[in-house]
């Protein structure tokens, strides 16, 4: 069974202890309806004008809100008037003939006066004031700002994130920071999730913060100590069980078919890799795109056991 919900005509008594959502569609009459809706609770329900909050998306749309309603406000207040015409307003007719216009008129032109402290805004600027107007409940500072778009402040942020890293990096960590996506299109998308509403699950985690060049100087000290592993017994020895593994399970690792022979012809494409840094990113050599190139210290020691 289908319920068709009422049309809302304007002459309807207004609630007093209910929610109502009048919905709409575009072109239709809602900020119209608003601000008949203001009109009304100041003048049949006596409701100052500084306790009706209306609050829309944007500033435009919050302009031109204010501007209805006390337009609608004014219209009505002039209409009350003792040596009014009649008017041809449906909604505003019948407060012609009541007996108690003068009081409806009275209420209105309190109301226009005090227009300003009328909380009519965005979003956004509501809750600005609240924060400004509870800033001790809050908690939070007195001069804080809340921005509708972040993306000025987002875009500051990476930059001067950059600029940190530029000043004092070398040539090769900033191409290892760009590498590993210290660049300012991630960098802006990892600002946005930081302050987002929900705050991102930072894996693996850590324990304490470093900094990006903090970062570099770690992976290049295991990229070089990894080198140099590679150059001592061990590592040539784990190289050489390697290529048994390969040999004793018929051409596969890891679930892959590769040949044993191809192990010492890509080798130096590793050597290489490692010599540019170990960029993540990169693969090198005829054939490495059939090799994974996050050879780890622990993966090879792994065929010595």
């Amino acid at each position: 069974m289908t319920v068709t919900p009422p049309t809302w005509t304007g002459h309807e008594p207004l609630p007093t202890a209910e929610t109502l959502l009048l919905e709409a569609s575009a072109g239709t009459g809602k900020t119209w309806q608003i601000a008949h809706l203001v009109t009304r609770l100041v003048a049949e329900q006596d409701l100052p004008v500084e306790r009706i909050l209306v609050i829309t998306f944007t500033n435009d749309a919050a302009a031109e809100l204010r501007d209805r309603v006390r337009g609608r406000l004014l219209l009505a207040r002039d209409l009350l008037a003792d040596d009014a015409p009649p008017t041809t307003d449906p909604l505003l007719a019948p407060w012609q003939l009541r007996p108690d216009k003068s009081l409806l008129r009275l209420r209105l032109a309190a109301a226009y006066s005090a227009f300003d402290l009328a909380p009519i805004s965005t979003i956004h600027g509501f809750s600005q004031r609240m924060l400004t107007q509870l800033a001790f409940e809050s908690g939070q500072e007195a001069g804080l700002t809340l921005l509708a778009d972040v993306q000025p402040l987002l875009d500051e942020w990476v930059a001067d994130a950059l600029a940190r890293l530029y000043a004092t990096a070398d040539v090769a960590q900033l191409a290892l920071a760009a590498d590993m996506g210290w660049t300012r299109k991630e960098l802006t998308a990892l600002a946005r999730a930081v302050t987002g509403a929900v705050l991102p699950l930072v894996l693996p985690p850590c324990p304490q913060p470093v900094t990006p060049l903090e970062v570099l100087a770690r992976w290049q000290d295991a990229v070089a100590g990894f080198q140099r592993w590679l150059g001592e017994a061990e590592g040539r020895a784990a190289l050489a069980a390697l290529q048994d593994e390969i040999t004793s399970k018929r051409g596969r690792l890891d679930g892959r078919a590769i040949g044993a022979r191809h192990l010492t012809s890509y080798w130096p494409s590793v050597r290489d890799w490692l010599a540019a840094g170990a960029p993540r990113k990169q693969r090198t050599g005829a054939g490495t795109s059939r090799w994974p190139t996050a050879f780890t210290m622990e993966a090879l020691a792994g065929a010595l056991r």
